[in-house]
């Protein structure tokens, strides 16, 4: 019986290593994936911004097309 864990021994100490390394790896997916959320975000955030200037420079266009059309009148 006890040998039988003297053999295993090995195999268990690969077994956490392999283990921690893969944890590493998701740790390091996981802060990448956080990165790549915040760029995201900001890039969200940024186009929301330009829409409304959009809009904003559309409005004024009209207004002043209109103000031009009662001048000329």
């Amino acid at each position: 019986m006890l040998s039988g864990f003297k053999k295993s021994l090995p195999l268990c100490k690969i077994l956490c290593f392999f283990l921690q390394e893969k944890d590493n790896e998701i740790l390091s997916f996981n802060n990448e994936l956080s990165g790549l959320q915040t760029r995201l975000d900001t890039a969200q955030s940024e186009a929301v911004k330009w829409e409304n200037e959009w809009t904003r420079i559309k409005n004024t266009s009209a207004e002043k097309t209109l103000e031009l059309g009662r001048i000329k009148m």
